[in-house]
């Protein structure tokens, strides 16, 4: 016989702390996360006197039900606390209290938290929690960027023309070209502010144009992060989407090199160049890239097949012809030019040089004594492994941050504001990571976090 079920009204006598189960994600967060912390941190920017404000932990946690759960609005997770008894456990809001509304969460960051680097401190916090846990291995860190679709229009911009961007590593790179031109008996160069025309967003101004390849083009972020064996973020730096990683990777790189005890960076073939190499190695870490493919006409020779001599300082070409050293030009590059004679008398020079071209041109890096190290490291047993590992440390990061905590694209604006909400989503990451690590050394022992 078909079973209707009824209507339940009756009355059940039970607290919330005996219907949320024992296994319960928030309960074992709760277990393993003191949040004590955040009322120190957010202490100064209270008053004394006044009415009560809403709890500045229960914010946080507010914050972190959304994105753990994937909600993605303040608005709908504030909505859905009021008939969960989970997310009312977690609070401690009992159900004869109001939750806090969603107007009221939104204020309270715009007034107090926004300007004043809470959430830095929050995810600053977070770290320390999981040093004292010893729950972080920097043995060897990754680092990469991840696209963040910003909440602008790509088509509502305006053309300007701005000063061009200093590089990350200006000075570094002035320093090798000018010791090269002056033991050459020439002047110096001196760094020169040039100008480029952007596309700027009306809606977003702090966003970047960002093209590459067959993808979409829009305005975007980009999230440079690092993190460690386990895969716990370690720091986080937001740039507009239209900054190169070799450029954005400097800051967030200094930090953690100098917080944390690190033997080896891996990094993808975007990180490649001489400036970072070098500063990177200077930190006393070994750096490890991606193979990069030759460029160039297909059929021509490759730089590779051009072999240097460093005692002589000049490069021999596949015909076993010298080509001398000529000059240093401002981008940091040393020029080798073959003879006139050797390369209208070269058998092979439809394979070097187009017919309008009268002579060979090699240009190398000032920098290629570091660039030549970094590419002996790829090839070492370390480095393969070690490279290897990058798409199951930062690349699972994000996939795990973009697929299940929205992090595909942002409803905020502003770079700050961006900032923060990836900061707070990646410690959101951690404390989950951390709780659920320690959950399951207390069961069956220590083991390394997936």
């Amino acid at each position: 016989m078909m079973k209707k079920q009824s209507k339940q009204s009756d009355y059940i006598m039970m607290t919330m702390d005996d219907i949320v189960p024992d296994d319960h994600l928030l309960r074992i967060i709760e277990k393993h996360m003191d949040f004590d912390f955040i009322y120190e941190t957010t202490a100064p920017l209270y008053s004394d006197i006044g009415r009560n404000s809403v709890d500045p932990v229960n914010i946080f946690k507010i914050e972190l039900i959304n994105i753990l759960y994937g909600y993605n609005s303040i608005r709908k997770t504030t909505e859905v606390i009021k008939t969960d008894v989970a997310y009312r456990w977690f609070l401690n809001i009992p159900f004869t209290e109001k939750t806090p509304h969603f107007s009221t969460l939104s204020q309270v960051y715009k007034r107090k938290f926004e300007e004043n680097a809470v959430y830095e401190g929050i995810f600053l916090e977070i770290m320390n929690r999981l040093r004292e846990k010893k729950l972080l291995n920097t043995t060897n860190i990754y680092i990469d960027g991840t696209h963040i679709k910003a909440n602008a229009n790509k088509h509502n911009f305006e053309t300007v023309e701005v000063d061009k961007p200093a590089n990350a590593f200006e000075d570094e790179i002035f320093k090798r070209i000018n010791e090269t031109r002056e033991n050459d008996g020439m002047k110096p160069f001196t760094p020169k502010r040039e100008t480029k025309t952007i596309k700027q967003s009306t809606v977003d101004p702090d966003s970047g144009y960002y093209v590459k390849g067959k993808r979409e083009k829009q305005m975007a972020y980009v999230a440079q992060v690092v993190c460690d064996e386990n895969g716990y973020a370690l720091d986080c730096e937001v740039v507009p989407g239209n900054v190169h990683d070799s450029q954005s990777a400097r800051p967030i790189l200094d930090r953690v090199l100098n917080n944390f005890d690190v033997a080896a960076v891996a990094a993808d073939a975007g990180y490649k160049n001489g400036p970072l190499s070098e500063f990177v190695l200077s930190h006393h870490a070994l750096f490890f890239t991606a193979y990069t493919r030759p460029q160039g006409k297909k059929g021509f020779f490759r730089n590779r097949d051009f072999v240097y001599d460093e005692y002589y300082d000049q490069v021999i070409c596949p015909n076993e012809k010298l080509m001398t050293y000529a000059r240093v030009d401002r981008n940091g590059y040393k020029l080798y030019q073959a003879d006139l004679k050797d390369c209208a008398e070269c058998p092979i020079r439809k394979q070097c040089i187009s017919d309008k071209v009268k002579r060979k041109e090699v240009r190398l890096s000032v920098f290629h004594d570091v660039l030549d190290y970094v590419e002996d490291l790829r090839h070492t047993d370390y480095g393969k492994e070690t490279y290897k590992k990058r798409k199951e440390k930062i690349e699972r990061l994000f996939a795990d941050a973009k697929e299940k905590y929205g992090m595909r694209y942002t409803r905020l604006r502003g770079k700050n504001r961006v900032r923060n909400h990836i900061l707070l989503t990646l410690g959101c990451m951690n404390i989950k990571k951390m709780a659920l690590h320690l959950e399951r050394i207390e069961q069956d022992g220590p083991v390394c976090p997936t």
